[in-house]
């Protein structure tokens, strides 16, 4: 990414910033629009806000529209995304041509956030981990979407089955349906968390002491075990099924399947499982947003950068020093916020732009 340009985004009032290719450090007080121009660079590269609010609250109180632009290059050439987002929606222009779908920007770049907001997010609301996890099997899985939304739809035609109480005969169909898109997304989410798991372990040992120890644990909501054969897996989630067909006729809604999945981030001291402090929660995080960049940028899969927001607060010196070492030698682009700019020490491979009020004052 080259250079980024806002116009009554939140409170960015009209910015236009050239970028640099590795370090990027927007600094100064609480409220002045450092995380509001993350927010800018991630609506740009994903079509949605990491906050999870609409996209009507995003447009400046006084003004009946948001402009942001985007150039970047890639392996292609030079490119340009304008979002224009008024109160009915948002228009995407890519090269300057009017797009209707997100994949013709989104598949160009993977943003990983860190921030306070992601954290709480990810640390208490299964719906997010789902989300969190669901975007980087996109990249890892060529047919994961494909895969997802069908299972999507045909759990919606289960949920009128069972609202309508149709027979039986159409509760089987779907069932059955069900039964082999969940033993699939099944095994590529376990095959996924545990090839994290080898990353995270390494990871983990820059920032925890010996005899510390992380694990991401996938709980499916239809427990089965992934590596069996994928015939006999199906057929046990249709006993499954079966099993507790009464709950869901009852309930009148799908109450198990992959929509219901959850992970857990876990902290070991030697084989007992302990509870996080909120610094060693805030380390965890940013160790399971290292490791799956690095397999995702081993498999070669998507233009990976870091949005950065506020992740030093929380932690002692000794830690910050590490993540900042950690970020310095790590080759995707980043962009930063912090209160200061003595608390990013990045050396020469940056460029610092203070922010006051939605404005650029100083770089």
């Amino acid at each position: 990414m080259i250079r980024f340009s806002a116009n009554s985004f939140r409170n960015l009032a009209n910015l236009d910033i050239p970028l640099h290719n590795k370090n990027n450090v927007f600094w100064g007080g609480n409220g002045q629009g450092k995380t509001n121009l993350l927010e800018g660079i991630h609506f740009l590269t994903t079509l949605r806000s990491f906050r999870g609010r609409s996209h009507q609250g995003i447009i400046n109180y006084d003004k009946k529209r948001a402009q942001l632009e985007l150039e970047f290059n890639n392996l292609t050439g030079p490119h340009k995304v304008n979002i224009v987002t008024e109160r009915g929606g948002k228009t995407v222009f890519y090269d300057d041509k009017l797009v209707g779908k997100s994949s013709y920007v989104s598949r160009n770049f993977l943003p990983v956030v860190i921030s306070g907001e992601a954290i709480f997010f990810f640390k208490n609301f299964p719906i997010y981990k789902r989300s969190f996890f669901d975007r980087y099997m996109c990249f890892a899985y060529d047919d994961y979407l494909t895969e997802y939304k069908d299972y999507t739809r045909i759990t919606k035609q289960k949920n009128l089955t069972l609202r309508n109480k149709r027979t039986k005969l159409d509760f089987d169909l779907w069932n059955k349906q069900l039964s082999k898109k969940v033993a699939l997304i099944s095994k590529w989410r376990g095959e996924f968390v545990e090839s994290i798991n080898k990353r995270i372990k390494e990871e983990a040992q820059e920032f925890f002491k010996e005899g510390e120890n992380l694990k991401l644990i996938y709980k499916p909501s239809i427990a089965v075990d992934y590596k069996k054969d994928t015939a006999q897996v199906e057929k046990e989630i249709m006993g499954f099924l079966a099993k507790n067909a009464d709950k869901e006729r009852k309930r009148e809604r799908v109450l198990y399947g992959s929509h219901l999945d959850n992970y857990q981030l876990s902290f070991y001291k030697g084989e007992q499982l302990s509870d996080f402090s909120v610094g060693q929660y805030k380390v965890a995080f940013c160790v399971l947003q290292f490791s799956v960049t690095k397999q995702l940028m081993d498999e070669g899969e998507g233009e990976v950068f870091f949005l950065l927001d506020d992740m030093f607060s929380d932690l002692d010196q000794q830690t910050q020093n590490k993540l900042l070492k950690k970020i310095e030698n790590s080759p995707q682009q980043k962009f930063i916020t912090s209160n200061t700019k003595e608390q990013v020490r990045l050396g020469k491979e940056a460029r610092f732009f203070e922010i006051d009020k939605g404005e650029i004052v100083s770089t």
